[in-house]
């Protein structure tokens, strides 16, 4: 936190973990899921659930498997994640019974201790070879020489996941990996923490079930991270596909847990701000918590998260200042930065368009006239003043915001050339407000917005990957190829009458493709696949399956200009051959 403030809140640059690993700055990890069929981690009892992971019987399962992966020629240097004290101090004395020089650390060992625990771990002339723990390992110690992790509780959250994981990923000497052995036990619904934590090392903004599925099956192979190898078992992969099924991933108990821990993991009792959630690689999406539905309610905010989940000491706003929050927010992510930059300057009191022109080229008085006239429609501003009577109540809260906005801004887009940046994430509203249009009500309702104008189209599709496989394989709209994407246009289209000429007229396409309209009460944005040109046309219909009617429409192939990258195939269903 304190690097942080030193560059004013900005993120000058963000390594996330798989990158890390791609440029050597960390050392990759062997992943293990192992199905633990002695556990049953439906029990509510913890005390009963660590018992049984400490049965003698179960131990001599673990140790079986940290012989089986034991580094060759190596001195084992192992942490233990264990669920409670008892269970930590249980599990040490069942690895000492078996001939492993084993302690139990918790927050009761004072500094000393851990210190010596530590050092002896490391140094290969010691005997200790296992540190059973609970959470004093969790932030703030790093022992390089660490080559085995065991998790031997079921994963609450993969913020946890991933904070536990990085205590063993520093580089040290012959250390060419990390080993992890994670016990995956029975009734375990949050067993798809670990398919979502895994799951983030992956180029993927939004963790669709469908392509969640695909990663656990196939091992995580898409991630093609340089020496990273995920091992499943089977029966794991049936627990934890089970659970993707039949879970919904943005339930309130759900998110409220993971809320928790990133709030322990901060570790400072307070409320975590907006720009907590961009300080660490581990932090839970906020998205996540404003875009879903709660009570039946659109989130709308992280204010109005925190009350629904009955977060304690949170400041009280009366009901325009949250309104104002709410459509502020709403926002967010924010595909371009005039709006935000706007509203921060009138809580400035030194709101002028012209100063405002020197954030980014992508800032201009055409961009900035648009979205002062955007914020008016939002009700953000009204007659030259901010919306909200007294700023100053929801002044700090606001300005986090805002700071967050910018900054994740910065992150995802930069400075990028043309009207949207290639592989970015927008709703549809976003990207047509983005380039300084109105976003009227028949825009909304149609799969494409035509500019006679300046002869380009806007298509929006969707995939229907969570429809049933022989549903989506019939599905007309679809890539061929890494640079040809079929599509079908609107019913009552044909080369002859007014719709399929305005299409025949197009010059450029805009081609914007999302997997899925929606999941677990999240509505799901578009990638933007960029520009391309019509081919290739021909006639086809549509039956409607409940009425029979048959409407003409057109079919074309969309030859873009550039080749989507392979890291983008399994996710969006990209063939690596051409079938054109």
């Amino acid at each position: 936190a304190y690097i942080f403030d030193i560059f004013e809140k900005n993120v000058p640059f963000e390594l996330r973990l798989n990158d890390a690993i791609k440029n050597d700055l960390v050392v990759p990890f062997h992943y293990y899921g192992i199905r633990d069929q002695l556990l049953d981690y439906g029990i509510l009892d913890k005390d009963k659930v660590a018992r049984n992971i400490s049965d003698s019987i179960n131990v001599d399962f673990i140790v079986e498997e940290i012989e089986k992966h034991r580094p060759e020629n190596q001195k084992l240097k192992c942490i233990a994640f264990c669920t409670s004290i008892a269970h930590c101090r249980l599990m040490a004395d069942e690895f000492v019974a078996r001939g492993y020089a084993s302690v139990g650390l918790t927050g009761t060992n004072n500094t000393g201790e851990r210190i010596k625990a530590f050092n002896d771990l490391q140094n290969d002339t010691k005997e200790l070879e296992i540190i059973c723990t609970v959470d004093i390992l969790n932030e703030g110690v790093d022992i390089p020489a660490i080559n085995m992790v065991l998790f031997l509780r079921p994963t609450e959250s993969s913020t946890i996941f991933l904070q536990q994981l990085g205590r063993g990923l520093r580089k040290y000497e012959n250390k060419e990996f990390l080993t992890v052995l994670d016990f995956i036990g029975n009734n375990y619904n949050r067993s798809v923490q670990i398919a979502l934590a895994l799951g983030s090392l992956s180029n993927s903004v939004y963790m669709e079930k469908v392509y969640l599925k695909e990663l656990v099956v196939n091992d995580y192979a898409a991630l093609n991270i340089p020496g990273v190898q995920i091992q499943i078992d089977e029966l794991s992969k049936e627990e934890i596909i089970y659970y993707i099924d039949q879970v919904n991933f943005n339930r309130k108990d759900f998110l409220k847990k993971d809320y928790e821990n990133f709030k322990k993991y901060l570790n400072n009792n307070s409320i975590p701000t907006h720009m907590d959630y961009l300080e660490s690689d581990i932090a839970p999406d906020l998205m996540r918590f404003l875009k879903t539905k709660l009570n039946g309610k659109r989130v709308l905010s992280y204010y109005n998260f925190l009350k629904s989940i009955e977060e304690e000491d949170l400041p009280i706003f009366n009901d325009d200042e949250i309104k104002f929050i709410n459509r502020l927010e709403e926002m967010l992510p924010i595909v371009r930065a005039d709006e935000y930059l706007i509203v921060k300057s009138m809580i400035d009191n030194d709101f002028n368009i012209d100063s405002l022109l020197d954030y980014s080229s992508r800032v201009t008085k055409e961009s900035l006239n648009h979205a002062y006239s955007y914020l008016e429609s939002k009700k953000i501003i009204s007659d030259d003043k901010l919306s909200v009577i007294n700023i100053s109540n929801i002044k700090e809260y606001v300005l986090d915001l805002i700071n967050y906005g910018l900054t994740k801004y910065s992150i995802d887009f930069g400075e990028f050339e043309g009207k949207y940046k290639l592989y970015a994430n927008y709703t549809k509203e976003q990207s047509i407000v983005s380039i300084n249009k109105e976003y009227k009500m028949n825009i909304q309702l149609k799969g494409t917005y035509i500019d006679e104008d300046t002869k380009e189209t806007y298509i929006y599709i969707g995939l229907k990957k969570d429809k049933l496989k022989e549903i989506s394989t019939n599905y007309k709209d679809k890539f061929l190829s890494p640079n040809v994407f079929q599509w079908e246009s609107e019913n009552n289209t044909t080369a002859t009458n007014a719709a399929g000429k305005k299409l025949l007229n197009t010059e450029k396409v805009h081609l914007f493709v999302r997997k899925m309209d929606e999941e677990d009460n999240v509505i799901l944005p578009f990638t933007y696949f960029g520009i391309g040109v019509l081919d290739n046309m021909r006639s086809s219909q549509v039956i409607n399956t409940d009425t029979g009617k048959v409407n003409d429409t057109l079919l074309f192939d969309i030859i873009l200009d550039n080749e989507v990258p392979e890291k983008y195939h399994l996710d969006f269903n990209i063939p690596s051959e051409d079938k054109h």
